[in-house]
C-alpha cells in the first residue's frame, strides 16, 4: 500500500514522502539508503515503549502512533539497516522484521542528502546502549515523567533515525536526541494500520 501526505515537512527532494506498510510475513522487494522503517514490535520491550509514548504525546491524536516502538535507517540498496537496541548501534537487515508489522518511510531527498543520513547512523555502530535504558523508560512511565532513574544518557532506535535525518536536512519539532518511533510517525504522517 501507497499513500502520500502532501501536507508532510520534505526535505528538499523533488519526490513526496510515501509510506508502504507491510503486515507480518511480507516484505519489501526493494529499499534506498535514507528512508527508514518504523516497526510495531511485540517483545516485553516493545510494550514499555509503547505505554510511556503514550504518556508522553503532547496531544490525544498522537496516541496511536504509540503503536510503532521500533526506527532503524535503511543505508544500502540491499535492505542492510543500523538501529539501536539492546545490543547497542549495530548492522541489521530488513528481513529481520518479517514477521513484524512495519511501514517503510520513503522519503523525498537528494542523493547527497541520503549520503549524509548514512554516513551519521554508520558512524554511531557500535555504541553501547546501557541496560538500564528500558529501566528508565519503564520508570519515567509508571510515574507519569516524574520520576527518572540516574543513568547516562543514551540513544534510543528513534534518535538515532531522527538524528540521521537531520543530517539531511529534516528539521523537527523537537530536539532529534528526544524523539521516539512515534514521535517519527507524527511528523512524517505514518497512521496505524494504514
Amino acid at each position: 500500500m501507497d499513500a502520500t501526505l502532501p501536507g508532510a515537512r520534505p526535505l528538499n527532494g523533488p519526490e513526496p514522502i510515501s509510506r508502504n506498510r507491510f503486515p507480518p510475513g511480507d516484505a519489501i522487494a526493494w529499499s534506498r539508503p535514507g528512508d527508514f522503517v518504523l516497526v510495531s514490535g511485540t517483545s516485553w520491550r516493545s510494550w514499555v515503549i509503547s505505554g510511556y509514548q503514550r504518556l508522553r504525546a503532547r496531544r490525544p491524536e498522537e496516541r496511536p502512533s504509540a503503536c510503532w516502538n521500533h526506527a532503524a535507517l535503511v543505508v544500502r540498496a540491499d535492505g542492510s539497516i543500523v538501529e539501536a537496541g539492546t545490543a547497542g548501534v549495530v548492522f541489521q537487515h530488513l528481513e529481520k522484521y518479517r514477521d513484524e508489522d512495519y511501514h517503510y518511510v520513503a522519503i523525498p531527498a537528494t542523493p547527497e542528502q541520503r549520503r549524509r543520513a548514512v554516513r551519521f547512523a554508520v558512524s554511531c555502530v557500535g555504541a553501547q546502549y546501557p541496560n538500564l535504558a528500558i529501566a528508565d523508560i519503564a520508570v519515567s512511565m509508571i510515574t507519569r515523567g516524574r520520576l527518572r532513574l540516574p543513568v547516562p544518557r543514551y540513544d534510543l532506535c528513534g534518535s538515532l533515525v531522527a538524528g540521521a535525518l537531520t543530517c539531511a536536512g529534516e528539521r523537527f519539532d523537537m530536539p532529534p536526541r528526544d524523539m521516539m518511533p512515534a514521535d517519527l510517525a507524527v511528523h512524517y504522517g505514518v497512521a496505524p494500520g494504514s
